[in-house]
């Protein structure tokens, strides 16, 4: 999911009509944050760099960014609601 969202944020990179980016989650909880599996050591860098890429993204985009933040947000998903309003 962190690597569609990289994208999803990274395709609206120099469109002047954009100027606000909103994270929302149809879901009762806004982000469970990261299975175990992908916490464990053999997947932890591939992870870390998807992590890192939407962050970057976000900066890169230069752009007013907001979480409708609907439910619980643990682990790295308070982490992505974090970075969004930053």
């Amino acid at each position: 999911m962190m690597s569609e969202l990289a994208e999803a944020i990274e395709s609206l990179d120099g469109r002047s009509d954009i100027k606000c980016i909103l994270l929302d989650s149809s879901q009762p909880m806004f982000s469970a944050g990261i299975s175990l599996e992908d916490s464990k050591p053999e997947r932890i860098f591939q992870t870390l760099e998807a992590f890192t890429r939407v962050f970057q993204a976000f900066k890169r985009a230069g752009e007013a960014a907001g979480g409708v933040v609907n439910g619980a947000a643990v682990g790295a998903g308070s982490e992505l609601v974090a970075f969004a309003t930053w």
